[in-house]
């Protein structure tokens, strides 16, 4: 204790600590600064980790697989009556599908469909040597994640089902679905979990397979594992399946990075902001969704393998077919849960990751950068009085959770209209006017005085710091992206003594942190928001935002009311409010 009186008198008397709190604004930015830049640290040399497979029982592809050449004919075969079924009603697809299933050896059933969902045919195969209490899934939708007929992919499904059921080595349930769609998927994944008679037990690994092409080579394979809110598969699942694509011939990417490339700093580096990007906006993309996401909430350890750059030679569909036979031999294998291996982690390249220790504080940095903002406004600021801080308070706490709640109410009430476009429409064009306009007026009904504005904005900057820190370690890149998006925010200067400091910096800061702002922006400047065009993309991720909360239990538009939009409003109204004069100043 006495070291630490004596350090701190040393800093008094040198004045540093003072020195420190007049700086706090550049070491607030220095904090952000520092937070964004250390993703550019992560893929050098020596920073990430070579994948590697933590649990020895897996073995990925040391059995020898038995699906070869032979089972070629059964595809084409399947896939020639499939492509008659292109233009044919869901209905009568489900149906000749069902009596395909039902004469491989699996107990079929057809979920029943919804007024928003089409049926879904599935069907269990009850292993030989298991106790019926876990099993392994096999999806192939009709349609792919980018809307195309899943022909390849439906057809391989019907065929490795017929396959799977002739061998006696499973210890583990087999279940094989045919959905419509995404939507669909997800629609089962929840009846399977609520509602079904007919179940095989907890689902310990799924696999999705999108073929969406009627010849029979391709030259590479991508690995889709993203879930919403954060959730990743297992780690040893991704480097399973990519171990054994690579076992048999094919090279694998993610993220829809090419293959032709060196895979250098640079190469690492996209893949990890595109890792990060659709972590963050896992669930929005209607367009183009993937259906790992419909896995996201049971515990189910999810990929998606995707054929990719169809041709007519290299490695052909029944080399594909032996990644899903592989896994399952894998899966099969584990006498208990995943629990080696990593949840948290970002992937670099199909063979290098990082994890949560190492990648965390950039997020940590940034809510830093908002606590430092906050302390700034309440120490380096002349209008705020410490002895009359007990009575200001009260009214901006009590203004704070009247934007909170206000805010919340009307969230609440987009998500029960989110099939309704027409007022999602009108909300949109109304928030981004909204946005333009009101950093530029006066709000002379709202009321307060200098300490009141003051303490309102330090209040709503300490917040975003305590919501990203809350949000940092499920979701860290929703965490980092938009505590990126919200720095503007701590530009904003209201006190007397910044009286310099010009109001189109003010308006620029508030205009530029709007979460409508970065709605316009992610439209704009990525794809797979909506089919309707470039003009639709921003309303296609309002609208994905919204829908997303109650169709994918996706709380990503619950974190953008509660923390961005209300933080945002408190601060517009603590810059664009009628200051009362303080009794000094009426004096004078």
């Amino acid at each position: 204790m006495s070291l630490l009186e004596t350090l701190h008198r040393k800093l008094e008397k040198h004045g540093i600590i003072a020195q420190c709190i007049r700086y706090l604004p550049v070491i607030s930015f220095l904090f952000a600064f520092i937070g964004a830049g250390w993703i550019f640290f992560l893929p050098v040399q020596g920073q990430y980790r070579d994948t590697y497979i933590s649990e020895n029982a897996l073995m990925p592809s040391q059995a020898y697989n038995f699906y070869r050449e032979s089972e070629w004919n059964f595809v084409r075969g399947y896939r020639s009556e499939i492509e008659k079924l292109a233009n044919a009603s869901h209905e009568e697809r489900t149906e000749k599908l069902a009596e395909w299933l039902s004469q491989t050896g699996f107990k079929t059933t057809v979920q029943e469909g919804s007024d928003d969902h089409l049926s879904n045919l599935y069907g269990i195969l009850h292993a030989p040597r298991g106790d019926d209490t876990e099993a392994m899934l096999l999806v192939a939708p009709w349609f792919t994640s980018s809307g195309e007929f899943n022909v390849g992919g439906v057809s391989l499904g019907i065929a490795l089902a017929r396959f799977l059921q002739r061998l006696s080595v499973w210890a583990k349930n087999i279940i094989v679905v045919f959905p419509e769609d995404q939507s669909s998927l997800r629609y089962w994944v929840k009846g399977y979990h609520e509602s079904f008679d007919h179940t095989g037990g907890s689902i310990e690994g799924a696999i999705v397979v999108e073929f969406p092409s009627s010849l029979d080579y391709l030259k590479y394979v991508e690995v889709d594992y993203v879930g919403v809110n954060g959730q990743l598969p297992n780690l040893d699942l991704i480097n399973s399946v990519v171990m054994i694509a690579r076992h048999e011939g094919f090279d694998t990417t993610l993220h829809g990075m090419p293959i032709n490339v060196s895979r250098g700093y640079i190469y690492r580096l996209k893949t990890l902001w595109r890792s990060i990007f659709h972590l963050a906006t896992a669930g929005l993309r209607r367009a183009r969704q993937n259906s790992a996401e419909a896995f996201s909430g049971w515990n189910i350890q999810a990929i998606t393998i995707r054929g990719m750059e169809f041709c007519n030679e290299g490695s052909d569909i029944t080399s594909f077919g032996r990644i899903v036979e592989a896994t399952f031999r894998s899966i099969n294998n584990l006498l208990e849960k995943w629990h080696q291996s990593f949840f948290f982690y970002l992937m670099l390249s199909p063979v290098h990751f990082v994890s949560i220790a190492t990648y965390l504080p950039a997020a940590v940095l940034m809510a830093v950068s908002f606590f430092l903002a906050s302390l700034s406004i309440i120490f380096n600021n002349d209008d705020i009085s410490f002895k009359n801080i007990d009575i200001a308070l009260p009214k901006v706490s009590f203004l704070f959770a009247s934007v909170l709640v206000s805010e919340s109410v009307i969230g609440i009430s987009l998500t029960y209209a989110s099939d309704c476009e027409l007022i999602l429409l009108l909300t949109f064009i109304t928030g981004a006017g909204l946005t333009i306009i009101l950093p530029t007026a006066k709000l002379p009904q709202i009321v307060l005085t200098a300490n009141e504005r003051s303490i309102l904005q330090a209040l709503s900057l300490f917040v975003v710091a305590v919501s990203l820190l809350m949000v940092t370690v499920v979701h860290f890149s929703l965490a980092l992206l938009s505590g990126i998006a919200m720095i503007p925010l701590t530009f904003v200067r209201l006190q007397k003594e910044h009286a310099k400091h010009s109001p189109v910096v003010n308006n620029a800061s508030l205009i530029a942190s709007s979460p409508f702002t970065t709605m316009l922006i992610l439209g704009l400047l990525s794809d797979g928001w909506t089919s309707k065009g470039l003009i639709w993309s921003p309303l296609g991720v309002f609208q994905g935002l919204v829908s997303s909360f109650d169709a994918l239990n996706c709380w990503t538009w619950a974190f953008v009311v509660i923390c961005w939009f209300t933080t945002w409003s408190c601060t517009l109204l603590a810059a664009n409010a009628k200051v009362l004069p303080t009794e000094r100043e009426k004096t004078e």
